[in-house]
């Protein structure tokens, strides 16, 4: 095999049993094995010590069959959970909110998924995987003081093991447990691969048996996309402003303009990333101190989610309101606890819903209010503004609107009374996903000295 570059990194993440419930498929082949084995047994409950253990040793346990009889039986499981069996397998209640947390490494949050899937008592666990990110060797350590079960020691194993061949094809191998495939159809190990000055992966896959088992049984897939367009961005100058005056390395920051980045800007100068220059006294729009290894662009608050999910910052502090509304692909590091407010709908003081028809909705935040009223299974239609959203409903133009309300002075002024809060807003730090692969080290140091900051500021009040 062809060594690969240096700067590309592998990222795996394995999954099974634990996030998806395969229980029903395997109980149900199990009870066709025996019935073709002429030992029926109806109540699959009695056959739950077949899930885990190694098909040969369990028919011999549990079901005393002689080695000839145990191999008919499963050949028998394997004949249907080929083309039945397999597709008997659901996600657990709560998993996929749990995906998107560990996918945004957003630990803030996890531990409210963790409870609403029911597994508060878990929570500390999951949030210690947030962790299990970084050289090999040392997170494989960290990983294996988290396993509560041999079953766990074993897929650490596992891992561990596949570290010799890669290491021998050449390249720096990192290890991304927190790492969740964002296609359905992967069932095992998934990865992805960066290279420096790119802000997407180069190259994505991951092990997908159940899909290919459905064209053909019994088979097995491992499969990879490299995205060439990527690629074509290597070609590209990089812009005068990004290249470093020294040695060290900078971290570039998308910095909203108004009170929440000045807010915010005087937090970091407080903890050593302040800049010579004042932004405030010039129109410049970028400022930077070599020495601290920092560098600021001054954007409108909208736009901080799109520089630093397309790699033009390295991190960036913005509301959840927009960060959820761009639906930025990026990881959301640390709930600030800034310019706190909460997205609610609010109506008219007599208002009453009419379910015989659409709600009409006037917003600016499309997506969120198209997502909170979906959940609910309610049909809307969007009136999308720009300004001024209370004026709508007043004027007959909506019956109820999406907005951030802080205080509720404008609505109350307005006649208007808040219907429901339905998610709370603050600022989030967040980082582009290949810069953490490549920064993580100074990320970590920011936020660190952020976190302890605004701890010591609250502490303080």
């Amino acid at each position: 095999m062809k060594a690969l570059p240096k700067d590309l990194r592998y990222l795996l993440f394995d999954l099974d049993g634990t996030l998806t419930d395969s229980a029903e498929g395997i109980l149900r082949c199990v009870q066709y094995a025996l019935e073709q084995c002429g030992t029926p047994e109806p109540d699959a409950e009695k056959l739950r010590p077949f899930i885990g253990p190694p098909l040969l040793d369990s028919f011999q346990e549990f079901c005393g069959m002689p080695p000839a009889r145990t191999a008919f039986a499963v050949e028998q499981y394997r004949k249907r959970f080929s083309t039945v069996g397999l597709l008997e397998n659901a996600v657990y209640d709560g998993i996929p909110e749990l995906l998107e947390k560990l996918r945004e490494k957003n630990a803030h949050e996890l531990r409210a998924a963790a409870g609403a899937a029911g597994l508060a008592d878990a929570a500390d666990t999951l949030c210690s995987v947030l962790d299990l990110s970084g050289a090999y060797a040392e997170t494989m350590e960290k990983a294996a003081a988290l396993c509560k079960n041999d079953a766990m020691r074993a897929a650490v194993a596992e891992l561990k093991a596949l570290a010799v061949p890669l290491e021998k094809a050449g390249g720096v191998i990192r290890l991304d447990m927190t790492l969740a495939g964002e296609m359905e159809y992967y069932n095992g190990l998934v990865f992805q691969g960066y290279l420096k000055a790119l802000p997407r992966p180069l190259l994505k896959g991951g092990r997908y048996d159940l899909l290919m088992q459905k064209f053909t049984p019994g088979a097995g897939a491992i499969g990879f996309a490299v995205y060439l367009d990527e690629l074509d961005r290597l070609s590209a100058p990089l812009p005068p402003v990004q290249k470093n005056s020294t040695d060290r390395v900078m971290l570039n920051v998308a910095l909203p303009k108004g009170r929440l980045g000045d807010k915010v800007y005087n937090l970091l100068a407080g903890i050593g990333y302040g800049c010579p220059e004042d932004y405030n006294a010039t129109r410049k729009l970028v400022v930077e101190n070599p020495e601290a290894g920092i560098r600021y662009f001054l954007v409108k608050p909208s736009d901080v989610a799109i520089y630093v999910e397309h790699g033009a910052a390295d991190v960036g502090i913005v509301g959840k309101d927009i960060l959820t509304e761009a639906s930025a692909d990026v990881y959301e590091l640390l709930d600030t606890g800034l310019g706190k407010c909460r997205m609610c709908v609010a109506a008219p003081a007599d208002y009453k819903d009419d379910p015989s028809r659409p709600v009409r909705v006037a917003t600016k935040f499309v997506n969120i209010a198209k997502s909170y009223y979906a959940s609910m299974g309610r049909d809307i239609d969007i009136i999308k503004l720009n300004g001024s959203i209370e004026l709508a409903p007043i004027l007959g133009l909506s019956d109820v609107i999406v907005d951030i309300v802080e205080t509720g002075t404008t609505l109350r002024e307005n006649g208007l009374k808040v219907v429901t809060e339905f998610m709370p807003i603050s600022a989030r730090f967040i980082a582009n996903k290949a810069s953490y692969q490549f920064k993580h080290a100074e990320m970590d140091t920011m936020l660190e000295k952020l976190r302890a900051e605004l701890q010591n500021k609250e502490e303080a009040k």
